[in-house]
């Protein structure tokens, strides 16, 4: 696995993907631990597909929402957004249509109570009685996260605060949102870091550089040097090492080591070491106390010891969010089918089966 492969996993999403990608993130006004309870009691519904449409159930698996829209988004702040007929608008648990599709793109409510649209050619903010608060006169934009939204005005990304004013100058050619208080930034083609006053709190020196998680971030120095993770004042912790590291999530990272001319996934804790042997085909996060692992051709999810407690046999690696995780089956006879199952490996929702499966299973 070179860097142009496993670049594909860590290199960072530009802000010009479409807005129909979902992202999560946590309010600078709160502390994480709870803007994540706060987040955690408020999202109470799962995105489904049914064929090409999309609704929503409950942790239970009932229909609440049916699949009527060509896309949703998550719930953030009491709404979700929703795309009918290329448009994008916002709808509330119930499934009422609070704010009707007539912008040509739509990120999340923030916890600020704004989202950032696209009207015409350009993007700014509304809230949620869909009024325009900070005019839409930037190339692009996306929601706040941690206080900051970036924007792009002459073809740089800098960022503004909730009032519209611009408190960091559009410098940047790529940009994450701001995670742990930093945001990773890239300038000739290089990253680094800075605070949210624009200051650069890690020189621009890397190839790849990823948000910090739990206090350590991936990055990608050069070819010679290869993958480590650095700490908030640039010091690398772990690495560089010659295996691949992925994200943090509760206290460990999954990581790509070569064994035998071939690699392999397992994970590491925050000293470097090994907690479960390489053995694995690919590797997810940890989350709510498992991961999902590839074990001849099929994903099933192990625990921190490493004990499987779901038989490897989705077609596909999920993630549990509030006690569900969603999945794709291989059926026997052909074709795929989504589902979302519990911690016990349980299905509580099953989409009908569809002939071929819309996109890459992984």
């Amino acid at each position: 696995m070179n860097k142009a492969s496993i670049s594909t996993l860590f290199l960072a999403v530009t802000l010009s993907l479409p807005f129909t990608v979902s992202l999560t993130e946590l309010p600078s006004q709160q502390t994480a631990a709870h803007a994540k309870q706060e987040e955690q009691a408020e999202l109470k519904l799962y995105a489904i597909q049914e064929k090409d449409k999309h609704g929503f159930i409950d942790q239970n698996g009932t229909v609440v929402i049916p699949p009527s829209y060509d896309v949703v988004g998550e719930f953030h702040n009491g709404l979700a957004m929703f795309g009918q007929g290329g448009k994008y608008g916002f709808l509330n648990e119930k499934g009422e249509v609070v704010i009707p599709a007539v912008y040509e793109d739509a990120d999340h409510f923030s916890v600020e109570g704004l989202a950032a649209v696209k009207q015409g050619e350009t993007f700014g903010f509304i809230n949620k009685q869909n009024q325009m608060v900070i005019p839409a006169t930037f190339e692009h934009a996306r929601s706040f996260v941690e206080g900051r939204a970036a924007v792009k005005k002459d073809g740089k990304y800098g960022f503004i605060d909730a009032s519209g004013q611009m408190v960091i100058p559009p410098a940047y050619e790529t940009v994450w949102g701001f995670h742990e208080g930093l945001c990773v930034v890239y300038q000739s083609g290089k990253a680094g870091f800075i605070d949210k006053q624009g200051a650069t709190v890690i020189p621009f020196k890397y190839d790849i550089a990823n948000p910090f998680r739990d206090g350590l971030a991936v990055v990608f120095e050069n070819e010679q040097q290869g993958f480590g993770m650095i700490n908030t004042s640039g010091q690398y912790v772990i690495g560089p090492k010659v295996w691949e590291p992925g994200a943090f999530s509760e206290g460990l990272a999954d990581v790509y080591v070569e064994v035998d001319g071939s690699y392999k996934a397992t994970y590491i804790n925050k000293d470097g070491s090994f907690v479960i042997p390489p053995k694995y085909e690919r590797a997810l996060p940890f989350s709510e106390g498992l991961a999902a692992v590839k074990v001849d051709g099929k994903y099933g999810y192990i625990d921190k010891t490493g004990k499987m407690v779901i038989q490897p046999q989705f077609a596909s690696g999920g993630v549990f969010e509030r006690g569900l995780a969603y999945e794709v089956i291989r059926e026997e006879d052909g074709g795929y089918s989504f589902c979302y199952i519990n911690k016990q490996g349980e299905i509580v929702w099953k989409s009908t089966k569809m002939k071929e499966f819309p996109g890459d299973v992984e």
